[in-house]
């Protein structure tokens, strides 16, 4: 896998690596750029569980997250509602950039009124 920030090749790590605190992410597999600070979820046969993301993207995708659960209804209904909204073909979070999760909370905040 490659960087997406730097074009660099990603290094595949353990979760020990990134969550030396989480003794149950220590068995997990990541793709990891150290010179980013970029990384992303792998499956046991190393294929990625979405896009590599940095601080910023990281942190954007939490704030979706968040978003989305305040709808107060099941995740792929919202995912749906939201989607359409955004008129969006669908799309998970882990796949988006920094910029389509705050499109995603603004469609949020327009489906909430």
């Amino acid at each position: 896998m490659t960087c997406p920030y730097c074009n660099n090749p990603a290094e595949l790590v353990g979760g020990e690596r990134l969550y030396p605190h989480r003794e149950d992410l220590h068995n997990r597999l990541f793709w990891f750029c150290a010179p980013c600070d970029a990384y992303i979820g792998a499956r046991k046969d190393g294929g990625s569980m979405g896009s590599m993301a940095n601080f910023e993207t990281r942190e954007a995708r939490i704030r979706a997250r968040s978003a989305m659960e305040s709808l107060g209804m099941r995740r792929n209904e919202a995912m749906r509602a939201i989607l359409l909204e955004m008129r969006w073909p669908e799309v998970p979070i882990s796949r988006m950039s920094a910029e389509d999760c705050a499109e995603f909370i603004l469609a949020v905040k327009r489906i909430k009124g």
